[in-house]
């Protein structure tokens, strides 16, 4: 027996092992091990001794340890029983007494130990455990009515050294005691972390909250017998140990799958991550995980990020800020050969280039993720390599990156990675900067060339990238070729996507920004819950997705003499989403039943209330076996499109109707159920050749008439405004000199003008028509004024300079009258200066300076002015004729409409259109005709000064740089002889060719043909086209002359 001795100055305690068999009664022990524990509260002196523990052997080689411990408030005692036969120790094989002694303390003199025979069973050790815990208690109880002494630092103690704090918290574990006492009283109690509980259902929440009520119980049960905690144990203790309110955190739940967390929006934090990381750890069979918006941070998210990533699929953490820790911890789990993880969403982490890198890297190892979200992460050009690699070698099937800061750079990578991909299906890179670039090359062509031949995309949103007009119209180009991709986003860029799919490019406006955070955002090929604005008659709807908004495929059928009486072909139908704007059936698509034909025609319709009607060549009907209401717009439906550019007024009191719901599935996965293509065009219809009249051409009825000729009356105000504001006057002093230059130079006014347009347009001040020096220098060389002998160069360049400085002073602030060239109104005074350098003042000639004016006029002047600078001559030979006229007229919708479109850049508010000069050099340029080496850089300047009718005051008034329709007429014209464009079909064979001597050989209509033509396939925006009928040959091809009668107009 091991004892506490008398002369030790130490307590000791020896606990031995205790070999012992579970019994029955006791199904809830360890099979091989007992571990009793419990805490016994002994009061002792406040001795202080030093800690000490060695192991002891009583008689029967049973171990035990000796504990000397300083002040020991709690006896840690516990006994371990081997396997044996037996379900309790016998006398026979333990036959000895063993006696534990606690240490003991003072009171009033009273000593206390406990006893335990080694051949008592374990209830009997419990029982005589417990006997010894009620003496403690009951001695201290007894001992705890003292009174209170105050020390120096204002404490009460008691005579133990006891605080009233301490002596509360004494009392409430001796009630822990009392309490454990009872739950243990009973043989057949059964351990409640041992209980089976579920985690879904109303039965759950009550378990939940229940086991919370009796948290404190259940956590002394499990420490008693060594019971595993359950999951709701795990929860609760770490909400007590973070100090949060209870939650359920969705583990346990009232309804949904087992396997599914939902914790979206909770906006829980970390002390919460914290206690689901601990429950989790609990629970296996959770494989998708949605936790956006729960304002976890790197604090708590290495932790739960390494838990949820071993056996998840889906990990939703958008709206969090995992940070480059939570990065490090996804990556290390995606490259785990065993991951299964293949949706991911990391949206509006704020994450960076770094951690997505990290990032990046982990998936470049993974061959399980199928979806990626890394929207909203500051993501720049710097990721876009690791992107690149990821789109060629791995399995991806969606990506977004929306409302990051790539640029073209980086578009140029993704989309060439993109060449190669053969899985990728939804892809969303919107609101980035591809269309801006620091390099100025643009990401266009790699998005061109990756539309034009994938054949795996559904879905794409290129929508706010800060695309140009001229990327837009080419990525237009490129979507037309394809069709497979079924939604396609491009709001807030140049154009909108209309009901078949096409990208429409109307103009080179501003990006559309209005709507930029109420746009609906793609998710994957699902229709997406949204209200489409419609109204009884939709001009174009814009911005159209057959996914997102659930477009249905429906088909539609007439019954010729069950429908109506229309009966043959043409059939069209007109629908409120459109215009009205008549769809061809075809033809010959009528299909015989009895007595009846059928016409049928299908189409993707957008859902909302659809009214339509039919239409054959002639007349107009709605079908009488379809649903029809009333038309509320009256009895008339006005400037409905037939075909061929034909408008009519369809009288109807009554539409055809039908209420189209958005389709709930319009894919199935990736895979369309619709079998109508995007971007198909309906067949064309041509009507039948009819007699056409034709009138006798006269000047008079061509467009050409509305140009203002220049006539005596209006040069006689251009000479009088230049001489008036010239300096001529100061020049010459005699009046009857003065009076005779005046005149002589009226009469030569037409010639005087011509020349100074021609030379002035070579080198203008930016928009503003005037002479420079190189010009004039040109003009010198070609008059063959300087002789080197008398007349030199920098008697010449005096003469420039005294004409170009003899600018009024009213005027040196005047754009349009600029200082360092010779305008319009100076043009006589320097030729006056050059006259009187040579015939007076050199040469002494005369000191008449009538004289001198005429005889530098005959000897230098008249040959080159008078043969050369003729514009109205080219009017009269090769452009005022009924060819040109009928050609312009025939593709008067193209001309106006380019003109129209390019006629903005400097209109103020309340000014009618005009084109600048800026403007006719960009349609040179997008038509691709500066690409042809004889097109020169002067063309578009010649053109358009040439083509400007005459005005009187070029100093004051604007009008000089505006052009109107009836010059773009003739600019036009000059453009197309200057660039001898090949005819187009129908003017030549087909193995005809045609060199530049030839082309420019043609008549200036087959030249115009050819320009109007290439305009229309260049600038013509793509619902203009559309909506234009091909050409197929030229019209200067000969009808037959029965199809023809001449009238007269």
């Amino acid at each position: 027996m091991l004892s506490r001795n008398s002369g030790q100055s130490q307590s000791a305690v020896t606990l031995p092992k205790i070999h012992q068999q579970k019994s029955q009664s006791h199904t809830n022990l360890d099979e091989n091990i007992i571990d009793l524990k419990q805490n016994i509260r002994l009061k002792t002196d406040f001795d202080m001794y030093e800690q000490h523990r060695m192991e002891t052997t009583d008689s029967l080689g049973h171990q035990g340890f000796l504990y000397n411990a300083q002040s020991p408030n709690f006896l840690n005692i516990s006994y371990q029983h081997s396997s044996m036969s037996n379900n309790r120790v016998s006398e026979k094989d333990s036959p000895l007494t063993k006696k534990l002694y606690s240490s003991a303390f003072k009171s009033n003199g009273a000593r206390f130990s406990l006893n335990c025979s080694v051949n008592s069973s374990p209830k009997i050790f419990m029982r005589t455990l417990k006997g010894f815990q009620d003496k403690s208690v009951s001695n201290m109880s007894e001992r705890s009515h003292f009174h209170f002494t105050r020390l120096k630092d204002g404490t009460q103690v008691d005579r133990y050294g006891r605080t009233k704090e301490q002596i509360e918290e004494e009392r409430s574990r001796e009630n822990d005691l009392i309490q454990l006492k009872k739950l243990n009283e009973s043989d057949d109690m059964q351990l409640e972390d041992k209980k089976s509980k579920e985690i879904v259902g109303e039965e759950a929440i009550d378990q939940y909250y229940g086991h919370y009520k009796n948290l404190s119980k259940i956590v002394q049960q499990n420490n008693f017998y060594q019971v595993q905690p359950s999951l709701q144990t795990d929860i609760l203790r770490e909400v007590e140990k973070r100090n949060v309110i209870p939650s359920k955190l969705g583990l346990i739940k009232q309804s949904g799958d087992e396997d599914t967390l939902k914790l979206s929006h909770m906006q829980y934090g970390d002390q919460y991550a914290s206690v689901l990381s601990q429950g989790l750890k609990k629970v296996a069979n959770i494989k998708k995980f949605h936790l956006q918006d729960n304002r976890i941070s790197e604090k708590s998210a290495a932790e739960l990020v390494s838990i949820i990533s071993k056996n998840a699929k889906e990990v939703n953490l958008a709206n969090n800020n995992i940070g480059k820790i939570g990065c490090e911890n996804l990556s290390r789990s995606l490259q785990e050969p065993k991951c299964q993880l293949e949706v991911l969403n990391l949206e509006d982490n704020k994450l960076g280039d770094y951690a997505i890198i990290i990032l990046l890297k982990g998936i470049m190892q993974n061959k399980s993720l199928k979806i990626l979200n890394l929207s909203k992460n500051y993501i720049t050009d710097k990721v876009c390599i690791d992107l690149k690699n990821i789109l060629e070698q791995n399995e991806l099937y969606e990506l977004y990156l929306h409302w990051n800061l790539i640029k073209a750079q980086g578009g140029q990578l993704i989309f060439e990675g993109m060449k190669t991909n053969e899985y990728l299906k939804v892809f969303d890179i919107s609101y980035n900067t591809l269309g801006k670039s620091t390099n100025k090359n643009s990401c266009a062509p790699q998005i061109c060339e990756f539309i034009t031949n994938n054949q795996e995309l559904r879905h794409l949103d290129l929508s706010n990238n800060y695309f140009n007009y001229q990327d837009s119209v080419d990525i237009a180009a490129a979507l037309e070729k394809n069709k497979t991709i079924y939604g396609f986003h491009f709001a807030g860029n140049v154009g909108y996507v209309d009901s078949r799919g096409f990208l429409i490019i109307e103009e080179e406006s501003e990006q559309d920004l209005t709507a930029m955070h109420t746009r609906l955002r793609i998710d994957s090929c699902k229709t997406v819950e949204t209200n489409i604005f419609r109204t009884s008659r939709d001009k174009d709807l814009k911005d159209c997705c057959w996914i997102c908004e659930g477009w249905q495929e429906i088909k539609f059928q007439w019954k010729s003499g069950i429908s109506g009486d229309l009966v043959n072909d043409p059939l069209f139908i007109h629908f409120n989403f459109e215009d009205f704007r008549g769809n061809f059936f075809g033809k010959g698509v009528a299909v015989q039943d009895g007595f009846s034909q059928i016409f049928t025609y299908e189409r993707v319709i957008p859902p909302g209330e659809l009214e339509y009607f039919f239409s054959g060549e002639d007349s107009s009907e709605i079908a009488k076996d379809q649903e029809k209401k009333f038309n509320y717009e009256g009895s008339v439906i006005p400037n409905v499109f037939i075909y061929q550019g034909q408008t009519i007024d369809v009288p109807l009191k009554e539409l055809n109707y039908m209420n189209v719901h958005a389709s709930k599935k319009p894919f199935l996965k990736y895979e369309p159920l619709i079998s109508i293509l995007p971007r198909t065009k309906d067949p064309v219809y041509i009507p039948p050749k009819k007699k056409k009249f034709k009138y006798k051409w006269t000047f008079p009825i061509s467009l050409f008439a509305k140009w203002r000729m220049d006539d005596e009356e209006l040069l006689r105000k251009c000479f009088d405004f230049d001489w008036d504001y010239g300096k001529i006057p100061k020049l010459i002093k005699n009046e009857d000199q003065l009076k005779q230059v005046k005149e002589f130079f009226r009469s030569h006014y037409r010639e005087i003008k011509d020349c100074y347009k021609s030379y002035a347009t070579k080198y203008p001040v930016g928009d503003i028509w005037a002479i420079q020096n190189p010009a004039f220098l040109e003009f010198i060389e070609k008059i063959k004024i300087i002789d080197k002998n008398l007349i030199k160069d920098p008697d010449i360049n005096l003469k420039w300079v005294a004409t170009i400085s003899s600018i009024p002073q009213q005027d040196k602030t005047n754009p349009r009258n600029p200082v360092q060239a010779i305008s319009r109104y100076q043009m006589m005074e320097v030729l006056v200066r050059i006259a009187e350098e040579k015939y007076i003042l050199k040469y002494k000639t005369t000191s008449n300076y009538f004289e001198a004016v005429k005889m530098f006029w005959d000897e230098h002047l008249a040959q080159e002015i008078n043969s050369q600078y003729n514009l109205q001559t080219w009017r009269n030979e090769r452009y005022w004729n009924e060819e040109c006229d009928t050609c312009l007229k025939n593709y008067k919708r193209i001309v106006e409409h380019i003109y129209k479109k390019y006629s903005k850049m400097k209109v103020k508010p309340g000014q009618a259109p005009f084109m600048c000069l800026e403007e006719l050099q960009t349609i040179c340029n997008k038509a691709g005709l500066t690409e042809e080496a004889h097109f020169g850089p002067n063309v578009a300047l010649q053109a358009f000064n040439f083509s400007v009718m005459t005005q009187v005051d070029e100093l004051q008034q604007d009008r000089i740089y505006q052009m109107y329709i009836v010059e773009f007429y003739e600019a036009l014209a000059r453009i197309a002889e200057a660039a001898s464009l090949e005819p187009i079909q129908g003017l030549y064979f087909v193995d005809e060719e045609w060199n530049l001597e030839k082309r420019k050989s043609q008549i200036l209509a087959h030249k115009l043909e050819a320009l109007i033509v290439r305009l229309l396939n260049t600038l013509s925006d793509a619902s203009f086209k559309e909506k234009y009928p091909p050409i197929t040959k030229s019209f200067f091809v000969k009808e037959e002359d029965s199809d023809v009668e001449l009238v007269s107009p």
